[in-house]
């Protein structure tokens, strides 16, 4: 029997017509199954396509998750991705598919075997080939905070008022945090940190209790 992995239905389109040809970047043309259905590898449901027009054939039919999962390879920007995520969810909520249903709605696709988190061994290799690929958006040079690390642009490095302050020596972690400054309880002559002795000494000190 034959499985449903892309290796696979690729090798039944090479058979009917010789290797899958590259398009003008490099990049291997895909297959797209016509009727939607990825159990369904009879060659007449199997058309050769670009990435772009494989992007734009499930943009129309409103499948955002494989956009999503498209968009990674095509090199979109942080903008396009965080849109498709966006209606992914969307789609997902008004279809009564989303996880963040509610109780009933996950023991309902639990019992149906549509929960997500029922296959997380397929979704833990997914993201291991994602990342030995260098495709994973949490890895590699698509990164968008790797980009802006790089450039010595992100928040943390410039803009974050914390970090200018740590480097200024100025930030009241460094030399007047309440907790640095020592106070002595006036009751049990303890001496500590403000913001601890506050807490537990002065009107709260045990010595008042006995």
């Amino acid at each position: 029997m034959v499985n449903n992995s892309m290796s696979n239905y690729r090798k039944i389109y090479e058979q009917h017509y010789g290797p899958i040809p590259k398009d003008s970047t490099g990049r291997s043309l895909e297959i797209h199954h016509i009727d939607s259905d990825h159990s369904n590898k009879d060659i007449s449901n199997l058309k050769l396509v670009t990435i772009e027009e494989h992007y734009q054939i499930h943009f129309d039919q409103g499948d955002y998750g494989a956009c999503l999962r498209m968009s990674h390879r095509m090199n979109l920007s942080p903008d396009q991705i965080s849109m498709l995520s966006s209606n992914c969810q969307r789609k997902l909520v008004k279809d009564g598919k989303h996880h963040w249903l509610g109780p009933a709605h996950n023991q309902h696709l639990i019992e149906t075997k549509q929960h997500p988190f029922l296959n997380k061994d397929a979704a833990r290799k997914r993201n291991l080939k994602r990342i030995a690929e260098g495709q994973h958006n949490l890895v590699g040079e698509s990164n968008p905070v790797h980009k802006l690390i790089a450039a010595g642009q992100h928040h943390f490095q410039t803009a974050n008022p914390s970090t200018q302050k740590i480097q200024d020596g100025t930030h009241h972690f460094l030399n007047n945090h309440p907790n640095k400054i020592q106070t002595m309880c006036p009751h049990c002559g303890k001496t500590g940190g403000a913001i601890n002795m506050k807490r537990y000494h002065f009107e709260h000190c045990n010595t008042l209790k006995i």
